[in-house]
């Protein structure tokens, strides 16, 4: 089962950190962003993959919406995103698990 980490203004950072991220974008009064984390938490990834959400209308997040402006683009939530190496390498709108598994398949050891 996929641990998702709730990430906020600071643990971001740290979080994307990491080698291999899942990251996910959504609003907290999103219907369709609770379903596709419920969905996730039923996922196997790999060890090598960390998982965060974080909602676009939360407060603290202001050094990040600074840090990553792309998100200035995202209209439809949930949005996922794919980074290795602290470069994202892919994205795309709305929750799919076989997308997702197909998306990070490709860059797992």
């Amino acid at each position: 089962m996929a641990e998702i980490i709730a990430l906020d203004g600071v643990n971001w950072v740290e979080f994307f950190s990491s080698e291999m991220v899942v990251f996910i974008l959504g609003r907290s009064d999103c219907s369709d962003c609770l379903q596709w984390y419920n969905e996730l938490t039923d996922i196997d990834l790999s060890n090598e993959w960390v998982i965060g959400k974080m909602n676009h209308d939360q407060p603290g997040i202001e050094l990040f919406k600074q840090s990553h402006t792309w998100i200035e683009r995202v209209d439809v939530v949930p949005y996922n995103a794919v980074f290795v190496n602290n470069e994202m390498v892919d994205h795309w709108a709305g929750g799919d698990v076989l997308r997702l598994l197909s998306h990070v398949q490709g860059f797992s050891r």
